[in-house]
């Protein structure tokens, strides 16, 4: 996709992912399905736009389909999806009936900030293991982008936006240093209560 905007077909949920995230999701609204080439589903495309408490935010996830399950006669099925970026909502257009799915205009935006801050090293760094990140590499200044964490931890998707639509550096690492301390602080009370 380019660096203009794009009008793509759109499925609003209560679900935010980063890219190279994954997610499996059942389809069963007929005007959902419709976006979905079947015959070649990893083709399909389609904008997330990210809702929370009936209210669509200004950021959402672009995902593609890996992969889809035909379940009950071919009438509903579970499709995988990975997120191939996240994007600014532009503009949103409902379906106008049940054969005709919702579109978005998105701008795609980057996820290049990298990990900068000393103390959110520090923790990436001494608690690899109780944060499950023994398969990344030894953390330094700049050498992994924010949006690599936050897809290894395990956060909600609300904590997920609240990083990737905070526009300044500094206050999204302190966002995810926040998060991990908690996380942090959790996995040590689970280990120590059994």
């Amino acid at each position: 996709m380019t660096e203009s905007n794009n009008i793509v077909s759109a499925i609003p949920m209560s679900l935010f992912l980063v890219p190279g995230e994954k997610m499996p999701i059942y389809i069963f609204e007929e005007r959902v399905k419709k976006i979905i080439n079947q015959d070649k589903p990893e083709d399909t495309y389609f904008a997330i736009p990210y809702i929370v408490q009936s209210e669509m935010k200004p950021y959402g996830s672009l995902v593609r389909i890996t992969n889809l399950i035909k379940r009950n006669n071919d009438e509903d099925f579970v499709i995988t999806v990975e997120c191939v970026t996240n994007f600014k909502l532009i503009g949103f257009k409902n379906g106008t009936n049940k054969n005709i799915p919702d579109s978005a205009e998105i701008h795609n935006i980057e996820n290049k900030a990298t990990i900068q801050d000393r103390e959110l090293i520090e923790i990436l760094n001494s608690s690899k293991q109780r944060l499950n990140l023994q398969h990344i590499s030894r953390v330094e200044r700049y050498t992994h982008l924010i949006t690599d964490i936050i897809k290894c931890v395990g956060m909600t998707s609300i904590d997920k936006y609240d990083i990737v639509a905070t526009q300044n550096i500094a206050q999204k690492q302190a966002a995810l240093l926040k998060q991990l301390k908690i996380i942090k602080a959790i996995k040590f009370q689970s280990k120590n209560s059994c």
